[in-house]
This record gives structure tokens, C-alpha cells and sequence, in this order.
């Protein structure tokens, strides 16, 4: 895994982005699609574990074990991409700021 100049700043820097970026067009419309993808994997999260105690058969527990993973990639990935379009933000501002000097 590659490393990412966001992981490299320290924590005022790392606010001031995220407040920057959200700040944007593009980042406030990211930030809430990502909050509604969060909210779907929970939501997704509890549905699978209160069928998990309702299981009849096992195709239900194969269904149910489904529904868990896919919660699961919806929790995660979020925070992923979020931090992959914090670093190309990142990445821009720096090369946008070096032409100008």
C-alpha cells in the first residue's frame, strides 16, 4: 500500500483540509452521499444480525451472511474514499500552489 501525504500531516492540517475541502461544491455533496452510503451499511448492519437470531433455514443464513458483508463494505469504504479524494485534494492544492510562485 502506497502512502498518502494526508497520513502525513499532523492534526490542525489534517482539520484544516477536511474543512477546506468540504468548504467546495464537490465536497459537500461527497460528504453527503458518503454520510447516506454510512447510514445504508448500518441500517443494512442491524437488519442482518435481527434476522440472525430468525434464521429458519440455510439458505436464510446465506442470505443473512451476504447482507452482513455487504454492510460491512458500506461502513468501511467510506473513510476510504474519503481519504483518497482528501489526498487528491491535497495533491491539487499543492501543484496549484507552486505554479503560483
Amino acid at each position: 500500500m502506497y502512502k498518502l501525504k494526508y497520513y502525513t500531516l499532523n492534526k490542525e492540517a489534517k482539520k484544516k483540509l477536511r474543512s477546506d475541502f468540504s468548504e467546495t461544491d464537490y465536497g459537500h455533496t461527497l460528504n453527503k452521499r458518503l454520510i447516506r452510503i454510512f447510514i445504508i451499511g448500518i441500517i443494512g448492519l442491524l437488519l442482518a444480525i435481527y434476522l440472525l437470531y430468525t434464521y429458519e433455514t440455510i439458505w436464510d443464513l446465506i442470505t443473512i451472511s451476504s447482507l452482513l458483508i455487504a454492510s460491512l463494505v458500506f461502513i468501511i469504504s467510506p473513510r476510504m474514499i474519503k481519504v483518497s479524494k482528501l489526498n487528491d485534494f491535497l495533491v491539487k492544492k499543492e501543484k496549484t500552489t507552486k505554479k503560483e510562485k
